[in-house]
């Protein structure tokens, strides 16, 4: 590939603004930051996604029980997008499928312009399953999840066709675009299909991994492309996407080191290389954060490596920047559950998926020593976000147990939840909190991003050494790592140390050594946040992948 071809990157979710509704969490959000990354730097890249009239869905908690309503998110993508001339067709189910292309066009730092495409198919002319492809991201119709997956995959490609693109590589993004391969297959071959597609894998659980019953892949897919359909992709009568990746792709990574071992353990026929995720920094940076490293690493918004320099911040520029942080969470913390925090106590955040190996409820295992922790310290404070995947009563369980010990005001453990996670809510979190929490089971977390954007505002990491973290942790340098030496199935052992830590080194520096805090601070940017960034990892992509 040379670098007047173009680098095009499929993904089921693209998460770029607030306003727009494209996207459900962590995948989605890597995905906008990849693309912001590739723009900055003047990369060839385009993003193909599909357009959700109803997004996700808009998260609602019961006012008594805290349990999770799904309803629907509807947004004006008429208002938001641009509509593009040109459509094209696809075959589903043996019809004439008619596709609409809708553009929105991300300005880099440097105002280079790169378009994300989105393909909508609720057009009156097409079948009405068909057109529920075009409704809701993550449906739990599997049918409809096959019609978006052919939309995604085979539209994507012909997509670039009709708007004359030519495509030097087509990164997928997981394994919802795997069937981006089968065109591309009956055009070219194997060889060369294989030389044009590279495969990011992000997570060892099942999930991720998708797969269909074969029979209703033959029902929708065109004969041609069915007929493309490497056998070693179908196991147990079933088409597993990331082995129809996997057969396909000339590369392929996993998204943090610890990821990429583990990835190569379940398919160990393949080669998996390992790209550890990034964030982009100057959308993640807080306002006053922002404006504090113009102040003092200037040029760090065109070079993320810049923010290595962090040291030389001024120890009260960087309190005064995260107090504005803090108090702009507070201030919505207030605003939208109607509790009152303080700015002077320790604040914890907690956002990401409800999903059980994350373990949200981990910290209030043992509720009577938390707290009588936090009454020595004055108090800890608790902000948690999050969605649960629809109708899974465990997670929904942690949810509402989570928003139920937000009804208690009288304890020094003070816990707020706020609902409808979101990239706005997201910002204030990474920003305003004081310490970042994540305790995954390991090795199920590939990598993780939420603590990434917290180092990036001089919020230390508190974490297991799982995904990023064992990667990113220098302990007591840019924070802290929790049961180092426990075995990955102990959580009494991690437990134990989670609470050692905070009672003997995190809350005593926090509270007595304002300039040992601010100096951890410091060193969380300049080492985490200086590298942890999607600069970086795209340039990553460049050399491993893109110009391969």
């Amino acid at each position: 590939m040379s670098l007047e071809s173009t680098i095009a990157y499929f993904s089921m979710e693209i998460g770029i603004i607030d306003q727009i509704k494209s996207y459900a969490g962590g995948l989605g959000i890597l995905a906008g930051d990849t693309l912001r990354a590739g723009c900055d730097l003047g990369l060839p890249m385009v993003g193909v996604t599909l357009l959700y009239k109803y997004g996700y869905f808009k998260q609602e908690l019961d006012k008594e029980t805290g349990l999770q309503h799904e309803l629907n998110d509807t947004w004006d993508y008429t208002k938001l997008l641009q509509k593009v001339q040109q459509s094209f067709q696809i075959t589903i189910e043996g019809k004439p499928v008619q596709v609409e292309i809708w553009k929105y066009d991300l300005i880099g730092v440097n105002g280079a312009v790169l378009p994300v495409y989105f393909l909508n198919v609720d057009l009156e002319v097409n079948a009405q399953n068909v057109r529920y492809a075009s409704y809701t991201l993550y449906t739990k119709y599997e049918e409809t999840r096959i019609i978006q997956e052919i939309i995604l995959g085979v539209g994507g490609v012909h997509l670039l066709k009709t708007l004359g693109y030519n495509v030097g590589k087509y990164h997928l993004n997981e394994s919802d675009a795997a069937l981006a391969s089968l065109p591309l297959l009956i055009e070219q071959g194997q060889e060369q299909t294989k030389k044009k597609i590279i495969f990011t894998t992000h997570t060892p659980i099942p999930a991720g991994h998708k797969s269909h019953d074969i029979g209703l892949m033959q029902k929708y897919l065109a004969g041609e492309h069915f007929s493309a359909i490497h056998p070693i992709a179908i196991v147990n009568n079933r088409l597993q996407y990331s082995l129809l990746c996997l057969e396909n792709s000339s590369y392929v990574n996993g998204v943090s080191k610890l990821h990429g071992q583990v990835s190569g353990r379940m398919f160990p026929q393949f080669k998996i290389d390992s790209i550890t995720n990034g964030i982009h920094s100057n959308f993640w940076a807080s306002p006053s954060m922002r404006e504090l490293f113009d102040q003092t690493i200037p040029g760090w918004r065109q070079d993320s490596d810049l923010l290595v320099n962090a040291m030389r911040i001024k120890d009260a520029g960087l309190q005064a920047a995260h107090s504005i942080s803090k108090q702009d969470l507070i201030n919505s913390i207030q605003q939208k559950s109607g509790k009152n925090f303080s700015t002077d106590r320790f604040t914890i955040g907690f956002a990401r998926r409800a999903d059980g190996y994350k373990r949200a409820d981990f910290i209030f295992r043992n509720l009577a020593e938390l707290n009588r922790i936090a009454a020595k310290f004055g108090g800890i404070q608790f902000v948690f976000s999050g969605k649960s995947y629809p109708d899974v009563a465990v997670t929904e369980g942690l949810i509402s147990q989570i928003y139920l010990m937000s009804k208690d005001n009288n304890s020094p453990v003070q816990v707020v939840f706020l609902e409808d996670y979101s990239i706005d809510v997201a910002r204030k979190i990474v920003a305003g909190s004081d310490m970042w929490l994540n305790n995954p089971r390991k090795p199920q977390e590939a990598s993780g991003t939420s603590g990434m954007k917290a180092a990036l505002n001089g919020v230390p990491n508190f974490s297991i050494l799982d995904g990023w973290w064992a990667e990113g942790c220098i302990e007591g340098v840019t924070g802290w790592s929790i049961g180092e030496n426990c075995l990955d199935d102990d959580e009494n052992c991690e437990l134990n140390d989670l609470y050692e830590k905070l009672e003997y080194t995190i809350l005593p520096l926090f509270h007595s050594d304002k300039a040992g805090w601010a100096k951890i601070q410091k060193q969380a940017i300049a080492l985490n946040a200086g590298y942890f960034h999607t600069h970086r990892m795209v340039k990553e992509y460049l050399v491993k992948g893109y110009l391969r």
